[in-house]
């Protein structure tokens, strides 16, 4: 699968044609749909700002993963505290990865948790993993899956300010399969994009936020 035609291009659209034209059609019939166009139409050109970084960060980090592989990833000062100890931890996975972040609306706000739905790629551009609540990593094949500790994740501010944070997490011993079976930590880093609109919001409506990230794998060199 192409990173570009089956991941990024889908995120380019915020309505389908037909839901354009139907939204034009109960906007003329109902002054409250549209406050609700209003509102939907702000967060898609919102909604594209943050498409046009990613796309632009994706090249970058694409390059970046090209690069350093499964060298160790350079953290900014402040952040020591996700610093993975390389006498303790082995690097065994290194993937880029691109898709959302999915918000529900709270009492007018955007929730401050999200939901990832993502797909993960290696050096080549090919589709290794899809990452999804839990938060969970499967690879494509079905037969390696693993959940993280999000409780107790160790959060990052993104040092450009505007992106989502980046993360290291813990891995539940007893919720990996496969490949994954021995990886103990996951580090999320150089985050582009992900988070929601400062905008109010509706009851039931939900937000994506596209984004991307590297993962960065790790598998404890002793026993856990």
């Amino acid at each position: 699968m192409s990173l570009i035609t089956d991941t990024i291009l889908p995120l380019l659209t915020c309505l389908s044609p037909g839901e354009d034209a139907n939204l034009r059609k109960q906007t003329k019939a109902d002054s409250g749909v549209a406050v609700r166009s209003t509102r939907r139409a702000r967060m898609c050109r919102e909604k594209q700002e943050l498409l046009k970084r990613s796309l632009y960060l994706s090249a970058l980090l694409m390059a970046m993963l090209q690069g350093q592989s499964l060298d160790r990833p350079r953290l900014p000062t402040g952040a020591a505290a996700l610093e993975v100890g390389p006498s303790e931890f082995k690097l065994k996975y290194h993937f880029l990865a691109v898709g959302k972040q999915i918000y529900q609306c709270e009492n007018g706000h955007w929730s401050g948790n999200s939901t990832p739905d993502a797909t993960l790629y290696d050096v080549d551009s090919n589709l290794k993993v899809r990452h999804s609540a839990g938060p969970s990593w499967t690879m494509i094949d079905g037969r390696s899956t693993m959940k993280a500790v999000g409780a107790s994740a160790i959060h990052f501010p993104a040092p450009d300010g505007v992106s989502i944070d980046w993360l290291k997490l813990d891995v539940d011993k007893s919720r990996r399969t496969g490949e994954f079976s021995d990886v103990a930590i996951v580090q999320r880093l150089y985050t582009g994009g992900g988070k929601a609109p400062t905008t109010g919001c509706a009851a039931r409506e939900t937000y994506d936020a596209p984004y991307t990230a590297h993962y960065y794998f790790w598998t404890s060199m002793q026993a856990r």
